[in-house]
């Protein structure tokens, strides 16, 4: 079975058609690399209803994936940003256009230890940067403890 590659990048602000084009030629791209291809641009909604009902039906079939696959130019868009995060919370593997995400490095913002791969979203116990899978439990336990109110 093809392991699910959802394609992500901004969109939104953009000429509509260039965009199409560029998700078409990356979903075929992935697909060329043996994965299935998730688009956004075929998520049943209406193009032309509202951004949050977008996100809704993108983050949907973004959980049913393995990989979440982005798109040069994503750091510009408000939902891609927000489709990284999801996948890196729930520990969908992260692949960057352009960049053999087995190379990349970085150092976890809360231990210092080096890690090869992408990291998660440290905050709330810190703004920026990566952390490793081990910090990353802490930020869920206190992100939990926040949402009790604790």
């Amino acid at each position: 079975m093809k392991k699910k590659v959802y394609i992500s990048g901004a969109i939104a602000h953009y000429d509509l058609e260039e965009r199409q084009a560029a998700f078409q030629m990356a979903a075929m791209e992935m697909e060329r690399r043996g994965f299935e291809a998730v688009n956004p641009f075929e998520n049943g909604v209406p193009q032309d209803a509202h951004w949050m009902e977008h996100m809704k039906a993108d983050i949907a079939l973004l959980v049913g994936c393995d990989y979440i696959y982005m798109l040069n130019g994503w750091e510009l868009s408000k939902g891609a940003k927000l489709e990284l995060d999801v996948a890196s919370s729930c520990g969908i593997k992260v692949m960057f256009q352009n960049q053999n995400s087995d190379e990349r490095e970085y150092a976890c913002c809360i231990c210092g230890k080096t890690f090869t791969g992408y990291g998660h979203n440290p905050y709330p116990i810190k703004k920026g940067g990566e952390c490793c899978p081990e910090c990353n439990k802490q930020v869920i336990a206190t992100r939990k403890q926040l949402a009790k109110g604790e």
